[in-house]
């Protein structure tokens, strides 16, 4: 196979697997010197799971002790959940996490992934999910601080096209780690995160905002915004993921419950 075309097919299943641009990063730079690598030159990097020192925690699948039991291994770029005899059952890659809770009630560790193009939410039960809670922030708070060193000035999400309900004027918004940019011909508004207090998507292709306004008074009164899009999961997607990338990224004590 020429350089040239495998420069083409690799470029290819690169965009098809969709996978971050930190993760690409190393990749397009050892294509663009393709034309001066000699022989067996490319060292293979070995996955960072494999590499760094692991933090283990026992516990059992589902919300009490009766489940399976399992090993929860948080490594610096995914949770692994290997069973009894050290098979990895699951792996949760940092870039692919929408959410995680604990209940100290309960003592269950909820996390919710991506798959694919749905969600999956999966329980372990601990009696010590605080701790396997604080472990895997303080991992993907390393994680990102990485990503933000190896990609500086990115953009988390992207441009969507909608229709404003209430006017019919179509317009873009574009998801981004301060908040949402709503842009119209004439007319254009920016709405932060912490003004946001829940957004959903339903069939039909409707995308719904709750957005927390302050009045003259003082008062807080909550705006619901409406919008027709083809991508209203896609948007709601995005937003969910900017959230927990800058959870991910907060530094703090302040603990997460159910």
């Amino acid at each position: 196979v020429s350089r040239k075309e495998l420069k083409k097919k690799v470029r290819r299943l690169l965009g098809r697997s969709h996978i971050a641009l930190s993760h690409s990063y190393d990749i397009n730079q050892l294509l663009d010197g393709i034309g001066k690598v000699a022989g067996n030159d490319i060292d293979l990097k070995i996955v960072g799971s494999r590499q760094m020192r692991k933090h283990s925690f026992v516990a059992h699948a589902g919300t009490d002790y009766y489940g399976e039991l399992v090993f929860i291994e948080v490594c610096d770029d995914c949770i692994v959940v290997r069973n009894g005899k050290g098979h990895i059952a699951q792996r949760f890659w940092y870039e692919k996490l929408i959410n995680i809770s604990f209940c100290p009630k309960t003592k269950v560790l909820c996390i919710w992934c991506k798959r694919a193009r749905t969600t999956d939410f999966n329980q372990f039960y601990t009696t010590k999910c605080k701790d396997l809670y604080n472990c895997i922030r303080h991992s993907m708070e390393r994680a990102a601080t990485r990503s933000k060193s190896t990609d500086a000035g990115a953009v988390l999400g992207d441009e969507f096209p909608i229709q404003d309900v209430k006017t019919g004027e179509g317009g873009l918004v574009q998801v981004t780690l301060d908040g949402l940019w709503f842009k119209f011909a004439d007319n254009r508004y920016f709405i932060t995160l912490t003004n946001i207090l829940k957004c959903n998507s339903k069939k039909g292709g409707l995308f719904i905002l709750q957005e927390k306004i302050e009045t003259v008074d003082g008062t807080d009164e909550v705006v619901l915004r409406k919008y027709h899009s083809s991508m209203a999961t896609e948007i709601c997607y995005a937003v969910l993921c900017v959230f927990s990338y800058v959870a991910a990224g907060t530094t703090g004590d302040k603990d997460v419950a159910l």
